[in-house]
């Protein structure tokens, strides 16, 4: 889509996607008057603030906590880089955080 934009002369198409593993509350949430589906916990927070710090890393359009690549890790899912510690707005400790290179090719 990038590519098919620059050479029409539009805009370039930038995102940035958070991954944490770990335990969360998913359900419809609120009263009988008002309620919707979501999602809360720790993971989902961090999540949240792995999405936004990849505004502060050129290049990086995904970024993992350490949990999400130990069982990527396990499963030989994808090539990262580490990026080491970060701090999160509403985190009390750092976070080692890594880049998503490439989709690992699997052969079965």
């Amino acid at each position: 889509m990038n590519r098919r934009n620059q050479v029409l002369g539009g805009h370039r198409l930038e995102i940035g996607i958070g991954i944490a593993s770990g335990d969360a509350v998913v359900g419809f949430m609120g009263s009988h008057l008002r309620h919707s589906f979501t999602a809360i916990g720790d993971a989902v927070n961090t999540a949240s603030r792995l999405e936004a710090a990849t505004r502060e890393y050129e290049g990086c359009d995904l970024l993992i906590d350490k949990s999400t690549e130990r069982m990527q890790q396990a499963q030989g899912v994808a090539k990262t880089k580490p990026l080491g510690q970060a701090t999160l707005r509403g985190k009390r400790s750092k976070v080692t955080i890594y880049t998503v290179l490439r989709r690992v090719q699997r052969t079965l």
